[in-house]
C-alpha cells in the first residue's frame, strides 16, 4: 500500500482528529469498529543519546460491534538524528466490541548523538485497521533538553573543501517538536562570520508560525575566495530566543600561487611501455598569459588537453580569436607583433599537474610551464608530432 504522510501539513488536524471516532456511514449492528486511538501524539522530552530513552503507551480501542482487527503497526522515520522509535513486543490484533488494547512504543537513542539542541527525532506510527477509520497517523517525537522548540539539523553544519571559486550547496532542517504552532520570527547568518558563507530564503514565510511537529529549510551555500578555513554562525530565533548552528568549510585554491615560488622542474620520463618522447629543447618553456578556450579529449594518450594562452590585445575579452587547423584567427582587436597567441598541447607530468589542467577556466591568468616536445612514438608504430603549436609536457601550473 502506498501511503503520503501529513505529518507537516496535517498535524494540526490528526492531533484533534486521532481520538475521535471517524464515522462515515452506518455500519450495521455487528459490524466491525470503528476504532479510536489515543493519545493523539507521542512525545519524549529531555532525551539524553546515550541514557535509555523509555517506553510511552498509545490505547486502542473498538467503540462499535463485532471485532475490529488491527492489521499493521507501521513506524515512518522522518528525521533520525538522536535515536529512532520501535514497536515493543507484537500488540493484540483483534478487538471485541468495547475492547481495548495497549501498543508500547519506545524511543531508542543513538550512542554518541549530540544532545540538547541538536537532539531531535520525528516519525510517524501508522495503525491500520480492517475497521473504520481504516488508517490512524501518530505522529512522535523525541528531543534532546533545550530552551528553544526549534531543533535544526545539521548542526553543526561542515562543508567539504572546496576550490576557490565553486560553491557548494546544503540545506539546514528546523523542527518545530512542539505539536503546537509556534512564530518563527528570523532565520539567518549572524554578524561578524565569514563572508564566503550565504543564506538563501527559508521554505517557511517568515516571520510566521511553524505548525506543530512540522519543518522548515534553510539553503546555505559555500563559496571561497581562496585558500584557508572559513566560519560563520546560523542563527534560528523563535519565541525569542535563539537557535546557533555553526557553520565551518576550508578553501582550496585552484592552482599555486605564482608569488609563492616555482619549484625546480624535474626531469622528464621520455619513455614508458606505452610510448617514447623527443624532445624539441632541452630547456624548460614557460608562457605567461590569459586562457581564452581549453578543449579536453581522451583518444590521444598522454595528451588530454588543447589550451590557447594569449597576452596583450588577444587576451581582452572584447577580441574573438580562436584557432582553425594550425592558424590562428581573431578580430574586433589589433594585436602588437610581440602579443602572443600560443594552443598548449598538454601532457601532464603528473596527476597533480593533469588535475590543475582540469581545473583551467577562460581568462584565467596562468603560467603554464614544461619541456617542449617534438615528436611521441606509440608501440604500433604511429606517432604524434607537434606541428607548429607547443606540445608541453607540463611540469607546473601557478596562477598570477
Amino acid at each position: 500500500m502506498t501511503r503520503t504522510s501529513g505529518l507537516a501539513a496535517r498535524v494540526g488536524t490528526l492531533l484533534a482528529a486521532a481520538t475521535l471516532v471517524l464515522a462515515g456511514c452506518d455500519s450495521g449492528p455487528g459490524a466491525p469498529g470503528p476504532v479510536s486511538v489515543a493519545p493523539a501524539a507521542l512525545a519524549w522530552d529531555e532525551v539524553v543519546p546515550d541514557a535509555p530513552g523509555g517506553s510511552l503507551e498509545l490505547v486502542v480501542s473498538n467503540v462499535g460491534g463485532g471485532v475490529a482487527n488491527l492489521v499493521d503497526v507501521e513506524v515512518d522515520a522522518r528525521e533520525s538524528a538522536c535515536g529512532t522509535f520501535e514497536v515493543v513486543g507484537d500488540p493484540a490484533r483483534a478487538l471485541g466490541a468495547g475492547q481495548s488494547a495497549t501498543v508500547w512504543v519506545a524511543f531508542v537513542p543513538r550512542t554518541g548523538a549530540a544532545g540538547g539542541c541538536g537532539c531531535v527525532a520525528i516519525a510517524s506510527l501508522w495503525l491500520t485497521f480492517d475497521a473504520e477509520p481504516f488508517s490512524v497517523e501518530v505522529p512522535l517525537v523525541a528531543g534532546g533538553a533545550c530552551k528553544s522548540p526549534v531543533r535544526c539539523l545539521p548542526s553543526p553544519l561542515a562543508f567539504a573543501t572546496t576550490l576557490e571559486g565553486e560553491t557548494r550547496d546544503r540545506k539546514v532542517t528546523c523542527w518545530n517538536v512542539r505539536t503546537t504552532d509556534i512564530p518563527i520570527d528570523s532565520a539567518g547568518l549572524a554578524v561578524g562570520g565569514d563572508g564566503e558563507f550565504k543564506a538563501g530564503t527559508p521554505t517557511l514565510d517568515l516571520p510566521g508560525p511553524l505548525a506543530g511537529l512540522a519543518s522548515f529549510e534553510i539553503p546555505v551555500a559555500f563559496r571561497p575566495r581562496g585558500g584557508g578555513t572559513f566560519a560563520a554562525t546560523l542563527e534560528v530565533r523563535a519565541e525569542s530566543r535563539t537557535t546557533s548552528i555553526p557553520l565551518t568549510g576550508g578553501g582550496e585554491p585552484r592552482f599555486p600561487k605564482c608569488a609563492d615560488g616555482i619549484p625546480v622542474d624535474p626531469d622528464p620520463v621520455l619513455e614508458t611501455a606505452d610510448y617514447t618522447v623527443t624532445l624539441d629543447s632541452t630547456i624548460v618553456s614557460a608562457y605567461d598569459g590569459t586562457i581564452r578556450s581549453r578543449w579536453y579529449y581522451d583518444n590521444q594518450s598522454p595528451l588530454i588537453a588543447d589550451v590557447l594562452t594569449t597576452t596583450g590585445a588577444l587576451a581582452d575579452p572584447a577580441c574573438e580569436c580562436g584557432q582553425s587547423g594550425h592558424q590562428a584567427w581573431w578580430r574586433n582587436c589589433d594585436p602588437a607583433p610581440e602579443d602572443l597567441f600560443i594552443n598548449v598541447h598538454a601532457f601532464p607530468m603528473n596527476g597533480a599537474v593533469d588535475t590543475w589542467v582540469r581545473r583551467i577556466r577562460d581568462f584565467d591568468r596562468l603560467q603554464i610551464r614544461g619541456w617542449e616536445v617534438d615528436r611521441i612514438t606509440y608501440p604500433n608504430g604511429s606517432w604524434w608530432t607537434d606541428a607548429g603549436c607547443h606540445t608541453l609536457i607540463i611540469t607546473w601550473i601557478c596562477q598570477d
